[in-house]
């Protein structure tokens, strides 16, 4: 055999393997005692009408008459009952400390120092130091860059390994 022939052949006995191996894998059988696969199988031939003659149709039980309340029962209905929560201590606390609550956030929105989230500094922490120089303004990023770069080539210019590109 040449080698193109060994190598269709190895791929082919691999290939089948594969799928053989693949059909044994145990599939959720989702309470039917049966792999996924099967049930479908059996969903879909169930839904083909079959031509059996069925002579034993199923069995229908009627119901039983509804029962009314006899002419001697109430017509009136009783009174409604106390509310079992509205007398409740802990909703009267809770009400409390939502009313609290309410009334420390209302007060917070002027404050000063008020932080919203976490993240946010103190004002403390926001302003500039007593020594800091004020109204003075600083020289630009960019032209601090071209300068610390200019400086780095001129130190670099004397040296002979300059010179070579790699």
């Amino acid at each position: 055999m040449k080698k193109r022939e060994v190598k269709i052949v190895l791929m082919s006995t691999l290939s089948v393997c594969f799928i053989l191996t693949g059909c044994r894998v145990p599939a959720p059988t989702y309470g039917t005692d049966k792999a996924v696969s099967l049930q479908f199988v059996d969903d879909i031939v169930s839904l083909v009408p079959s031509s059996s003659t069925d002579n034993n149709p199923p069995v229908m039980k009627q119901r039983p008459e509804l029962v009314y309340p006899g002419p001697d029962s109430r017509t009136v209905l009783p009174p409604p009952r106390e509310d079992s929560v509205g007398g409740s201590p802990q909703v009267n606390v809770k009400q409390r400390r939502k009313k609290y609550l309410f009334r420390r956030q209302a007060a917070d929105e002027g404050y000063v120092n008020y932080q919203r989230d976490l993240s946010e500094p103190p004002l403390i922490y926001r302003q500039p130091a007593k020594t800091a120089p004020v109204g003075q303004k600083g020289h630009d990023e960019s032209v601090k860059e071209r300068k610390r770069k200019r400086a780095a080539r001129k130190a670099k210019s004397g040296d002979k390994k300059s010179l070579w590109p790699f």
